[in-house]
């Protein structure tokens, strides 16, 4: 009857309000965490980036049709900060899946590439998750990584506002660099870029 489908209306959205706390919690928190050096997050870890990439992956089961992922050449595993990478990842990976419409397959890519540095060259690892939705005009680029920027799409703001910019004080932990590529209509190619040694604590000598 009328007054059992209203209490199922309204149980439905106290149940999302819910959700939309705990996760503006959860991001306050991750944040805070950050800003105070936890050590998980400055933790370097042996990781094999394609398993951590797959296990990101696996937590947005809603969207696995969607996600299409590429690790390039014979990547070994690296000494990174683990912990950042996985929330990078996650936060990144959920920013596409919310703005990436039906506009395609959402891609998520790594790969190793070498960058002179003066005298020297630097092992980068480089992360890549590009969506075909709506993209971003470019005067807005800068502007998704301030807390609580959110856009509009379809008229509605998606989201908490929080992921990216966790994102950016995430990568600033790894003395990492974010580019991004995007124009309307034709979707966003976030790629974050970070310095990465090997088990010994020097530049890895395989490059993919």
């Amino acid at each position: 009857n009328a007054a059992d489908e209203k209490e199922k209306l309204y149980f439905s959205k106290m149940r999302e309000a819910l959700a939309h706390l705990a996760g503006l919690v959860e991001s306050f928190v991750q944040m805070l965490r950050v800003e105070k050096g936890a050590a998980d997050f400055q933790a370097l870890e042996r990781t094999d980036i394609a398993c951590l990439i797959d296990s990101v992956c696996n937590r947005f089961e809603r969207a696995a049709d969607k996600l299409s992922v590429r690790v390039d050449g014979v990547m070994p595993p690296l000494l990174v900060p683990r912990r950042c990478i996985e929330v990078v990842l996650e936060n990144l990976i959920s920013n596409a899946i919310k703005h990436g419409g039906d506009g395609g397959p959402i891609g998520v890519a790594a790969s190793l590439k070498k960058e002179r540095r003066g005298d020297s060259k630097e092992s980068l690892l480089l992360l890549t998750v590009e969506d075909h939705g709506a993209g971003i005009p470019q005067d807005k680029i800068e502007e998704i990584f301030t807390p609580f920027f959110r856009l509009e799409n379809g008229g509605e703001k998606e989201g908490l506002g929080l992921g990216l910019a966790l994102v950016k004080s995430v990568v600033t932990i790894m003395k990492g660099e974010i580019h991004v590529r995007s124009k309307p209509g034709e979707g966003t190619a976030i790629t974050i870029q970070i310095p990465v040694t090997n088990n010994n604590g020097t530049s890895p000598d395989t490059v993919g």
